[in-house]
Formats: C-alpha cells, structure tokens, sequence
C-alpha cells in the first residue's frame, strides 16, 4: 500500500473517531488502524504532536492510565523454573523494566557472581 493511500485511510478514521466522541469503541477500534497504516516513528510523531497541544492535567491524567497498562509489572513468584518464568516475564516487560530490575540485581551479586554472570550473558550472546 502506498505511504499516501496510508495516511489518507488513517486520517480517515480519526475523522471518524471525533466525530462519533461519544462511542468509545470507536476510539479503542483506532489503535488498531493507526498500527495497521502508520509507521512506528509515524504514531511517536503524532502522539507528541498531540501531547503538545494538550492541557497539563488532562495529559498527565491519560498518561498516568496509560503508562502503567504497559509496563509487566514486577515479576511474578516462582510458579514451577525459575529461568523459564524470568524468560516469560522478560518477554512481556518494556526494556526499561528490564534495565530497571537487571541494574538492581547485578549490583546486588557478589564480584565474584557479577563476573561468572558477565561470562554467561558474553557466551550466550555470541551463541
């Protein structure tokens, strides 16, 4: 499909969605058209078009709901092997999570863990 024929049928449905306000099946129904004919890069430009133009509380209110919906969450207990639910939560979490809680478990191990560590991730990268 071409980049015009895309943003013709994008724009489409936001002109859609505002005029049916009212329906908020109509907005969830968006998400799905933007991620079908915008680019990752295109949404990011449009929602920091929009994040501009809008009022501080409102905004903040919307990102308070939206940005823990996204986030995994802290990792669940064990339920039956450790590595394979690290491996599904890590799946599931954003890539700050994953900093977050690997930055906070490294420096936690002793030295001598830190290094046997390092190695493991060194070999299982290069594989």
């Amino acid at each position: 499909m071409q980049t015009a024929d895309r943003h013709n049928r994008a724009l489409t449905s936001i002109g859609h969605a505002l005029t049916l306000k009212d329906q908020p099946e109509v907005w969830c129904g968006l998400e799905t058209v933007l991620r079908a004919r915008l680019s990752p890069y295109e949404r990011a430009c449009l929602l920091a078009s929009v994040a501009a133009a809008c009022e501080t509380d409102p905004l903040l209110e919307v990102m308070e709901t939206i940005v823990p919906a996204r986030l995994a969450g802290a990792p669940l207990p064990v339920f039956m092997d450790i590595e394979e639910d690290a491996c599904w939560w890590a799946d599931l979490a954003t890539l700050p999570e994953i900093r977050a809680w690997l930055s906070a478990c490294f420096v936690r191990l002793p030295a001598r863990e830190q290094l046997a560590f390092l190695e493991e991730a060194g070999r299982r990268a290069a594989a």
